[in-house]
């Protein structure tokens, strides 16, 4: 399965602070620790947060993206 999902959401920090968030394997603990009701549990399968990263994204029940 393949597709898109985009959320624009304001965040009062730093581009800095959230780039460094977002940019590596933090990323999958952070969605993991802050949105487990939306996201459920991301695991880093393969690769060091860097091109080429696999992450397998969990959902919980219920949650249906492809509406």
């Amino acid at each position: 399965m393949r597709g898109e999902l985009t959320q624009e959401t304001a965040v009062e920090a730093p581009a800095s602070a959230v780039w460094e968030a977002y940019r590596g394997l933090e990323l999958a603990r952070l969605v993991t620790e802050l949105m487990p009701d939306t996201i459920g549990h991301a695991q880093v399968l393969e690769g060091d947060g860097g091109v080429g990263t696999l992450v397998n994204l969990t959902f919980p029940p219920g949650i249906n993206y492809l509406c």
